[in-house]
């Protein structure tokens, strides 16, 4: 529990940090380049997921909305935070009715959301009048809400990885008002909590005794366990582009890709696509 406290806690002060970081003008760059950038996504998710603790399945779905605000700020340090929602339903086979209590019931979808909060800080490291590359730190928390749903009976479960780590990105800018960018993000040093082996053990049914939320949410998160590359992959990757219609408003799009395995307590593979269109305000 105290390692991911510490997590938290560099997550919040490498935060408070940049933003306490002097905006500058970046010399040799004629293109419009704001300082400040506030950005709302709504568009479409794809989810393939496989988690061995629960199911050895292929669950898939195209599931809308999947939704995204994020924040930039540019000058000496480039920062950025992020925070992405999507929901998914997915289903095996079709669905049946079932009796409970004398009741005709029918059964659901089982259910996945997924959240990332994001903050990546960077400095440019190489520089011209067309093309920017900027590298640094990534900080990223992972939340996933698992829900299956087997008719009379089902199983909830969860995922959790804080993860501090690198970044890279390049821009290209086509004109004064157009840029298009590709990032990647990998963390290196993680804290990951997941549904026990068994779903439902004695410490599971000990964490959810006080049927409080947030108790039980820092209960499951103090379970995790610090690991490294060897244990945990994960991946997020994104091109991006838009395009400055005004002083203050500009319109955009983003494709991103997120990959995450880990083989404890059992082998968890997901993949998720999603594609979004982006209102901008610049100041």
């Amino acid at each position: 529990m105290k390692l991911y406290l510490l997590l938290l806690y560099l997550f919040a002060f490498t935060g408070t940090l940049l933003a306490q970081t002097e905006l500058s003008d970046e010399p040799g760059q004629k293109h419009f380049s704001p300082k400040h950038s506030l950005e709302l996504g709504f568009g479409f998710g794809h989810l393939v997921n496989q988690d061995l603790v629960f199911s050895p399945f292929i669950h898939r779905d195209l599931a809308f909305p999947s939704a995204m605000i994020g924040y930039e700020a540019q000058g000496r340090l480039i920062h950025k935070i992020s925070l992405r929602y999507a929901s998914f339903s997915t289903v095996l086979n079709e669905s049946y009715e079932y009796f409970e209590d004398g009741e005709e019931e029918t059964t659901t979808p089982h259910s996945f959301t997924n959240i990332n909060l994001g903050y990546n800080a960077g400095l440019p490291l190489h520089l011209t009048e067309k093309h920017r590359m900027i590298g640094g730190l990534s900080l990223s928390w992972d939340i996933h809400s698992l829900n299956y749903s087997y008719g009379r009976i089902g199983s909830v479960g969860y995922y959790s990885g804080t993860g501090i780590g690198v970044f890279g990105k390049y821009e290209w800018f086509l004109s004064e008002s157009t840029k298009v960018s590709a990032n990647i993000q990998i963390p290196l040093v993680s804290w990951i909590a997941r549904s026990p082996y068994l779903v439902n053990d004695d410490e599971f049914i000990e964490n959810i005794s006080s049927h409080k939320g947030i108790p039980t949410f820092i209960d499951f998160l103090g379970d995790g366990r610090l690991v490294t590359l060897n244990r945990l992959q994960r991946l997020s990757t994104a091109i991006e582009g838009s395009h400055i219609l005004s002083n203050h408003w500009a319109v955009g799009g983003e494709w991103s890709f997120g990959f995450i395995h880990t083989s404890r307590p059992r082998n968890l593979v997901s993949y998720q696509n999603t594609l979004v269109g982006k209102v901008i305000y610049v100041f």
